[in-house]
């Protein structure tokens, strides 16, 4: 079975999280399953710093160390609430 790594980008509130391990799985869409699972785990256990924080990212990567995909987390707020900050 292929490895794929999953690296979080220091944005998420977390610092660099670099995957040497990885993890070994059936396919790339069983990567894209894990993927979307983890972001939504840091999303879930950290809210306060998703607002803080910036954009993040979760990048994939495969045994070769080459990017197959990056999922991208990040919040625009409206026009208007940047306005009515003190």
């Amino acid at each position: 079975m292929p490895r794929f790594y999953f690296d979080i980008s220091p944005g998420a509130g977390l610092g660099e999280v670099q995957d040497d391990e990885g993890e070994e799985l059936e396919g790339l869409n069983a990567a894209r399953i894990v993927a979307v699972k983890l972001s939504g785990e840091i999303l879930r256990d950290y809210p306060d710093r998703f607002w803080s924080a910036g954009e993040w990212t979760c990048t994939v990567r495969d045994e070769n160390r080459l990017i197959l995909f990056v999922l991208h987390f990040y919040a625009t707020e409206a026009p208007v609430l940047s306005r009515a900050r003190p």
